[in-house]
């Protein structure tokens, strides 16, 4: 008896399509005793801990090498951030912390600290801590396996080639697997910003993720059909299924060509503009080779995540000057601190208590309560602007008030720097992030004001649906076709049409191939995404017209619905696929 067809939707973060059986991976949890150590063994358990982590550093180290061999420098550096894990004071501190106030063995100690540890990034609003994660939990079962076995974490093994269905995976788990082996990925958990991600993205192993009822309801050895491109993995797939994606299979998406040679246009000549996302200046190379024409989102927050207090200006600077330095002459976009919520984390200045931290002191109503950092800030990127071209964009506004206030606190920025006979750039652009109905409904009168705006989708679409897109109840109503969002996108797209100001996309759905043609035909000519995605992302656009995809953005308008919408869009993005 032939079993029915199911599609299941998850989160595309690593392109291709796969076809295979399931392989479900579960490595169940390390079996972490807890006894009580003696008072005059406690040094011994303290020496322990230390050897251990020195351990672990070296075979992070030797994987680190492994990684720069097989794959070059820039992937291996997805596990610098493993050794800042273990570099991590609080998370150190906070472990001996525990072990001398309950006296019990320190791997217990360290299980219960890491996994609170973890818990909090889990919870985070924003996608790259929550994409760190993945890291904190590979260290600490690497750490934990040496605690309690005194040897190496062992690497993942398969049985035949397939399709891994597992929780998560780790970056570590990836790098070393066998790519005749493993046809493609599939996690309950991760984002497209986790390391793990780009890891399959590096391999060019077809990957979904956030796929919530993988575990539940793919039987092992079960056919699938993994679609990388639009997160769609298919279960028990028809023969007719199968035959479309084995012909889309031989027509590859994008073609290998160098970034200097991209045709950064549509088949009968729009112009299109794919940009960068970042969180560090040691992704910029990697961004440029990928053919970034400028950093359209620089998420300044970073750096103030990994100081243990807010960076100083002269720190701020330095590494706003790198990104700057790398990108010269294209430009770089430098969003304003983005903190609040979960964001926050353990911060002594954000305000405890909030019962609802996406309505909360977040972006710039943050900023703008502590003045003196925003203006700090500014004086930084003023500095940097010396060394190339560079915008400022404000996160969550709301108000024109929240625009002017931060004009204020510029040219106070710019008043402290003579004053002190500090050199800094010309005047840069500054502009705004539309996150909101609010802001989306009074675009006009935003473009009045400011030099450009970048619709942020993720809050976009979470605020505009009142979805938590964290929830794994209500995951399902996260949808960036949903017709109200696409209205909203189109009212921006028209109010900087009127009053010429240039707009550009910086959310999820800028880099997503299913999404881009639409957002193009919609009126936004600028996507800016993460370097991994442009690949995919010009190879979509490069095989359309322009005069398609504005009709593609008369259709779907023309759409209540968003199951219709959906269908219209993978029909015209199997056929661009095609053509």
């Amino acid at each position: 008896m032939e079993l029915p067809e199911r599609i299941l939707q998850g989160v595309a973060v690593s392109p291709g399509f796969a076809v295979g059986p399931a392989l479900l991976f579960s490595p169940g949890e390390l079996n972490v005793p807890c006894v009580i150590i003696s008072a005059v063994e406690r040094a011994q358990e303290i020496t322990r801990f230390e050897a251990a982590i020195a351990a672990t550093q070296a075979e992070l180290e030797a994987l680190l090498q492994v990684v720069a061999q097989r794959l070059g420098p820039e992937e291996a550096r997805v596990f610098e951030a493993h050794r800042m894990v273990l570099e991590d004071r609080l998370l150190i501190e906070d472990t001996l912390q525990e072990h001398r106030h309950s006296g019990r063995n320190i791997e217990h100690c360290f299980k219960i600290v890491s996994r609170r540890y973890a818990d909090t990034l889990e919870k985070a609003e924003d996608d790259y801590l929550r994409g760190r994660v993945a890291d904190v939990r590979d260290v600490s079962r690497r750490l934990l396996q040496r605690l309690l076995s005194g040897r190496a974490h062992p690497p993942l093994s398969l049985p035949h080639p397939g399709i891994i269905i597992a929780e998560s995976l780790s970056p570590s788990d990836i790098a070393v697997l066998d790519k005749e082996q493993v046809l493609g990925i599939i996690t309950t958990q991760g984002e497209r910003t986790s390391h793990a991600a780009v890891m399959a993205r590096s391999l060019k192993i077809p990957a979904v993720v956030r796929l919530h009822r993988a575990l539940a309801h793919i039987e092992p050895g079960a056919t699938l059909l993994l679609d990388g491109y639009e997160g769609t993995v298919i279960v028990n797939s028809t023969a007719e299924t199968l035959h479309r994606y084995r012909a889309l299979r031989e027509t590859p998406v994008c073609v290998a060509v160098s970034t200097s040679s991209f045709a950064r246009q549509t088949t009968d000549g729009h112009a299109f503009t794919l940009m960068a996302n970042l969180e560090s200046a040691d992704e910029a190379i990697s961004a440029r080779k990928a053919g970034a024409q400028g950093v359209g989102l620089f998420r300044t927050e970073g750096l103030f995540l990994r100081e243990a207090g807010f960076p100083s200006e002269e720190v701020q600077y330095q590494a706003y000057r790198q990104v700057v330095e790398a990108f010269h002459p294209h430009p770089v976009t430098f969003r304003t601190l983005d903190l609040g919520g979960d964001k926050a984390l353990s911060h002594p200045l954000y305000p405890r208590g909030e019962h609802n931290t996406a309505l909360g002191l977040k972006g710039i109503r943050f900023s703008l309560a502590y003045p003196e950092i925003l203006q700090e800030q500014l004086a930084a990127i003023l500095r940097a602007a010396l060394h190339g071209p560079v915008r400022l964009m404000l996160p969550m506004v709301t108000s024109l008030d929240e625009v002017a206030a931060v004009a204020e606190l510029l040219e106070k920025a710019y008043e402290s720097l003579r004053a002190r006979h500090l050199p800094y750039g010309q005047m840069m652009d500054r502009g705004i992030m539309v996150e909101t109905p609010a802001t989306a409904l009074l675009a006009d009168h935003f473009a009045h004001q400011v030099d450009f705006m970048s619709l942020g989708t993720n809050d976009l679409i979470q605020y505009t649906l009142a979805v938590d897109r964290l929830s794994d109840r209500v995951a399902s109503l996260y949808e960036p076709h949903h017709p109200a969002v696409l209205r909203l996108i189109y009212q921006v797209a028209e109010a900087a049409r009127l009053h010429n100001c240039p707009l550009s996309v910086c959310g999820e759905m800028a880099g997503d191939p299913f999404y881009a043609p639409l957002l193009l035909g919609l009126g936004v000519d600028a996507l800016s995404m993460a370097p991994a995605a442009m690949e995919a992302v010009w190879g979509v656009l490069s095989r359309v017209s322009y005069r398609q995809v504005r009709a593609l953005g008369v259709v779907v308008l023309g759409l209540s619905q968003a199951s219709l919408i959906r269908d219209h869009l993978q029909a015209f993005y199997l056929q661009a696929l095609r053509d």
